[in-house]
């Protein structure tokens, strides 16, 4: 997979990146999406918005969990890189398994929650160990 990066560059993520069929990773896009997340708690948008937003954040972590999985399978158990991505990837899977709630703020929470995970995804993603 292939991120861009918020001034048009494009970088490798990893090895996968170079393989024939893979999708690219729109840093920017991920940037904006989880901004407008994070602001879902000043004034509460409309239901359908929250709704459109955690789709594409659900896209986006889809998009960038294969990717830090081989960083971890690469690793060695023992090192704390490997710790830090095999427990963000729990995170990531525990939070992709719960809905919106019933109401209009649990619906932000949760949306928030999906843009945490998916900053902490591209974190890694663009190369921090």
């Amino acid at each position: 997979m292939h991120t861009k990066s918020p001034d048009g560059d494009v970088s490798a993520c990893s090895p996968a990146a170079r393989q024939p069929g893979s999708q690219e990773i729109d840093v920017s896009r991920i940037g904006r999406d989880t901004e407008q997340a994070f602001n879902c708690h000043a004034v509460l948008p409309a239901h359908q918005e929250l709704a459109v937003l955690e789709r594409r954040l659900r896209e986006h972590i889809r998009r960038l969990t294969p990717v830090v999985e081989e960083q971890a399978a690469a690793m060695d158990p023992a090192w704390m890189g490997y710790a830090t991505r095999r427990s963000l990837l729990t995170r990531a899977e525990r939070t992709l398994a719960q809905g919106p709630g019933d109401g209009l703020v649990s619906a932000a929470e949760h949306v928030c929650a999906l843009a945490r995970v998916c900053r902490a995804l591209l974190g890694h993603c663009s190369g921090s160990p």
